[in-house]
């Protein structure tokens, strides 16, 4: 279920964005880069060979053409995804189609908890 759907493309910036409810396993890949924000819920991501648990506000950016899945570990999952074409990243490095990365936050940079806490913006 798609809560939000939005896509811009002007000169050299294409992107696409959506939050959404995370549900059964789904696999895919895409010709941009992918930036995955968890915002509720938990999620287990597959990216290539790696297998990992994210927790709300945890951030994964997927270069283009990496194989990655979603599956939602608990009910009312919820995701804001952007998807940035490659042109953007082209004008300042041509040969950045061909690099292949996974960047992602885990237990060890979940130490903002001040920061955390105002991003969601709870009492």
């Amino acid at each position: 279920m798609d809560y939000f759907d939005y896509t811009y493309k002007h000169n050299y910036i294409e992107f696409s964005s959506s939050i959404y409810k995370v549900g059964t396993y789904t696999y895919n890949w895409h010709g941009g880069t992918e930036i995955f924000i968890l915002l509720k819920g938990r999620v287990e991501m597959s990216c290539n060979d790696k297998v990992f648990t994210m927790e709300p506000l945890d951030v994964v950016i997927i270069s283009p053409q990496v194989g990655h899945s979603t599956l939602a570990l608990e009910e009312d999952v919820v995701a804001f995804v952007i998807q940035v074409g490659n042109e953007f990243y082209q004008q300042y490095d041509s040969d950045f189609g061909m690099y292949e990365f996974v960047i992602r936050s885990d237990a060890s940079t979940r130490v903002m908890n001040f920061l955390r806490h105002y991003a969601i913006m709870r009492p």
